[in-house]
């Protein structure tokens, strides 16, 4: 099953109730084939990296339209993509944690230790910030923009489609997190 274009007619995503469409729409709004990969990669992390400006909406919304125009096998490579380079950043999170217990062996050794509290909560603050993933950040955005939250259930169903295949961990973790916006 192609990846392409669904229509969910239940609010209960179930396969038995949704509507294949196999054409996708390109930029200019025509029918096409298949879009550049490269281009809505590039896309993609142009609309996760960029801070608040008013060109975001354009960024997401060419981002919007430039996957919609990519063909199912080059969705699938994208989200695969977004699922892995996108998450948490495991080495920062495992600096964080070291740093973290290094400080409370100190202050558990020490009799006074009230100079330790900054950094801890400091330590606990960017740790919290580190396990969120990247891709979140596209979420959030893209639930807030025109035609964000139809498109994040277009994603949601690609997604979905692809566990049914393949039951990785970190799409699983995707379409968790996805999940949780929506």
């Amino acid at each position: 099953m192609c990846c392409s274009c669904y229509i969910v007619m239940s609010s209960n995503f179930q396969p038995s109730h949704v509507i294949h469409l196999p054409i996708t729409i390109g930029d200019k709004g025509g029918l096409s084939k298949s879009g550049d990969f490269d281009e809505v990669r590039e896309k993609m992390h142009l609309a996760i990296s960029m801070s608040r400006t008013n060109m975001l909406d354009t960024v997401l919304d060419e981002f919007r339209v430039a996957y919609l125009s990519l063909s199912c096998e080059d969705r699938k490579k994208l989200l695969l993509i977004l699922a892995k380079e996108y998450y948490i950043d495991r080495i920062h999170v495992r600096e964080l944690i070291d740093q973290y217990v290094k400080l409370k062996i100190i202050s558990r050794t020490e009799t006074s230790t009230p100079d330790l509290d900054g950094p801890l909560n400091r330590i606990r603050w960017s740790l919290g910030h580190a396990l969120r993933p990247t891709y979140a950040v596209l979420f959030e955005r893209l639930n807030r923009c025109n035609e964000g939250p139809k498109f994040l259930c277009t994603l949601q169903c690609d997604i979905l489609l692809m566990l049914r295949k393949d039951n990785l961990s970190s799409l699983r973790a995707l379409e968790s997190h996805l999940k949780e916006i929506s």
